[in-house]
């Protein structure tokens, strides 16, 4: 996978982070090895490993309002 100048072009203005052209292919660079990266977490053998639960189940305390 390669990330061309006009996605990460794409990408900061999404984002509303201001990238000078100059620096529109490192930035392409850094993100194509981010990519890299994510697709080898997906060859990892998870299995019989449990899951995280970040406790997003958890009901939530409420405080009395003054």
């Amino acid at each position: 996978m390669s990330v061309e100048r006009t996605t990460v072009r794409r990408i900061a203005k999404l984002a509303r982070w201001p990238v000078p052209e100059s620096r529109l292919e490192a930035h392409g660079r850094r993100a194509d090895g981010i990519f890299q990266w994510v697709e080898m977490l997906g060859e990892v053998n998870v299995e019989g490993v449990p899951g995280h639960d970040i406790g997003g189940a958890q009901k939530l305390k409420w405080r009395e309002t003054k």
